[in-house]
């Protein structure tokens, strides 16, 4: 194995200080203390802080899982010893008065792909669902420096990302704070830094036409699709399927904001072909990562009238190549955006 020999109080004071710079604290000296009992049990406690304002701490109401790794086995001299497995992670940089940044380029990134295909673990899982904020495991093996790895989490609108870190085990009150004791807490907490992104989902518009009339030409059927997301309109636009003969096609509209609620009208069938069923689809909830589809259903009424847009010319496009909805005298009744599919984002 790869041993690396700190002073336990130096060590101790550049990790915790690298993670007290994080939370705004700073530690400018310490004092010795006792030797470490390696074998006393650690406690570890992941929390969500009380004044955390992020998206992660408001909103979520599901399951964060942790995974707790030991990558290094400490004496009660301060000796650290790379557990196996962890041989490519050098400690040295602990003795360098190393930034957060520099632990987590030097050792975190070093750690979390190994760790990644690991088996050995401990697992903390904080239910945000029953409203917990914070959960406790203990370590029997004792002493160690902990590599912790939040796992990513999403609910029905974020994905959650998270930062992972190393903590030191035991710690102290003097280390923690600068003053008082520095008699060795076997008590730990690290505190979870959380980043939310916006999830998406598609939209599937699924259309089957039952009859299909050879001598009318090419059927074109044109859908109105409106989505709202916290009160406001996100989308607003107009897609077309088009039909050479009877069947189902389907026309995806993808990465729409999760959460968002649409609604999908076919506003075009065409004087030959009537809707069998459902014209507008309505309260349709877009999912992350999952497809959400409005079905419509048509069927050939007997009318020779092509089902063109051109021939029905109830629809023109501006200079600016908007979509203009006219009715059957022409005039303007809505002007539709007709933007890609692709620039939701």
């Amino acid at each position: 194995m790869k041993k690396a020999v700190f002073k336990s109080k130096g060590l101790i004071g550049i990790i915790l200080g690298a993670l007290l710079i994080i939370g705004c604290l700073q530690i400018t000296g310490l004092k010795a203390a006792g030797r470490i009992n390696p074998n006393t049990p650690i406690t570890i406690t992941a929390k969500i802080a009380e004044n955390d304002q992020s998206i992660f701490a408001q909103e979520f109401d599901g399951k964060l899982q942790i995974r707790l790794y030991k990558i290094a086995d400490i004496g009660e001299t301060g000796k650290a010893t790379i557990e196996a497995g962890f041989e490519d992670i050098d400690l040295g940089i602990l003795d360098q008065n190393p930034s957060p940044e520099d632990i987590i380029d030097n050792i975190v990134a070093v750690a979390e792909p190994i760790a990644k295909d690991m088996e050995d673990y401990t697992t903390i899982e904080i239910n945000r669902e029953d409203g917990e904020s914070e959960k406790t495991v203990t370590m029997p093996e004792g002493a160690g420096i902990y590599l912790y790895v939040p796992q990513p989490a999403a609910d029905r609108r974020y994905t959650y990302t998270f930062t992972s870190y190393i903590l030191y085990a035991p710690t102290s009150t003097y280390i923690m704070t600068g003053q008082g004791s520095d008699q060795w807490q076997y008590d730990v907490e690290f505190t979870i830094k959380s980043e939310a992104e916006q999830a998406y989902g598609d939209l599937a518009i699924t259309k089957t036409l039952d009859t299909f009339n050879k001598s009318l030409g090419k059927a074109s059927f044109v859908y109105k699709v409106t989505a709202t997301l916290d009160n406001e309109v996100v989308l607003n636009n107009v897609y077309s399927i088009d039909f050479d003969k009877a069947g189902s096609k389907t026309r995806t509209i993808k990465d729409l904001p999760a959460s968002a609620v649409v609604t999908v009208e076919e506003i075009y069938t065409g004087a030959s072909y009537e809707a069998v069923g459902n014209e507008i689809v309505s309260g349709l909830v877009i999912k992350p990562g999952d497809t959400v589809t409005a079905n419509f259903e048509n069927d050939y009424n007997g009318n020779l009238i092509s089902g063109g847009i051109s021939a029905e010319n109830q629809f023109t496009v501006d200079e600016n190549g908007n979509l203009i909805w006219t009715d059957k005298d022409g005039n303007p009744k809505e002007q539709l955006h007709m933007e890609p599919a692709e620039t939701f984002r």
